[in-house]
């Protein structure tokens, strides 16, 4: 563990003194993988802070950039910060108050279970909704990993609204196609997929480019192997537990027949689909899933809004 005398060395020869970190780690007699790791450390402990002037206009170019691009309803940029789980926390904020100006009393909504997701509900206020019916979108067992529990994600967001609740109380990911369809013969799984039909709102999240971080994998439905083959093969972009190509067509792979979630195309006729997602790792499975048009609003941090424009070379 290095002194903070010495974080601070290391960040002024950087920052101020235009070092780079190669020329660094010789003078200080450090590796250059370690210089790079002291620097994030300093940013972290607040030895370094940035201050960027942003004028509103900014986000608002963002937001018309790919709006038009895609051809949503809306679009919404939250600044980014230094630490990854403040940008999140800043998307899911701005999330929870578009979603709370939509939500109206007798709307049926569903959620789809995710950090992000789970994120945004710890940002709206306590409502006294009537008649409002909670469907969580996509299966899978209750978890120590409160992120991964759908059960408790869509209970959460029923308790905010004073509404009921309706879990889908199977696992994410079945052994075979075969499977599932018997289990969507069975009356109250068939039940909860045929009100998938009546849903006004839908929140979804993005699936991450990085394999170990793969909601899949982390909740223990495939191995990290099969995370990487996957992503490896093109199948990265992911929406509701469905892989994509990138042009948003569903892959034709035995995953996607194994998935027990709302399906595509009906999500596709939702009236509002919020899809929320922060940092630069979400951005394949946005720009797939736009293509797809599987939502029609997009909330998103300012580091995914400028991957997005500049991947597309908008």
């Amino acid at each position: 563990m290095h002194t903070r005398d010495t974080l601070i060395a290391i960040a002024k020869l950087y920052y101020i003194g235009n070092m780079n970190q190669s020329d660094i780690a010789e003078l200080m007699r450090l590796s250059r993988p370690k210089v790079s790791r002291m620097l994030k450390d300093a940013r972290a402990k607040k030895i370094v802070q940035f201050s960027i002037t942003t004028p509103e206009s900014h986000y608002e170019n963002l937001q018309q950039r790919i709006e038009s691009a895609f051809s949503l309803k809306k679009v919404l940029v939250a600044p980014s910060e230094p630490l990854p789980e403040k940008s999140k926390s800043g998307v899911c904020n701005l999330a929870a108050n578009y979603f709370s100006s939509l939500v109206k009393d007798g709307c049926n909504i569903g959620i789809a279970w995710g950090s992000t997701t789970t994120g945004l509900i710890q940002h709206i206020p306590d409502r006294n909704m009537s008649d409002v019916q909670v469907y969580q979108l996509c299966a899978g067992l209750t978890s120590q990993n409160l992120f991964l529990d759908g059960h408790e994600a869509t209970k959460q967001l029923a308790r905010v609204l004073n509404a009921k609740h309706h879990v889908l109380n199977a696992p994410f990911i079945v052994n075979s196609g075969l499977m599932k369809n018997l289990l969507l013969q069975e009356p109250e799984i068939q039940k909860h997929f045929a009100s998938f039909e009546q849903i006004d709102i839908a929140i979804v999240g993005m699936g991450s480019s990085d394999p170990a971080k793969s909601s899949t994998y982390m909740a223990d439905y495939i191995s990290l192997k099969e995370s990487i083959e996957l992503v490896e093969k093109g199948y990265t972009a992911d929406i509701v537990g469905f892989r994509l190509h990138d042009d948003g067509s569903l892959a034709d792979i035995p995953l996607n027949e194994r998935v027990m979630s709302i399906g595509l195309e009906t999500l596709k006729n939702v009236p509002d689909v919020i899809a929320i997602a922060s940092g630069e790792d979400k951005v394949t499975s946005i720009i797939a899933a736009a293509r797809g048009k599987y939502f029609n609003t997009l909330i998103i941090d300012e580091i995914a809004a400028i991957a997005i424009i500049n991947k597309l070379g908008l």
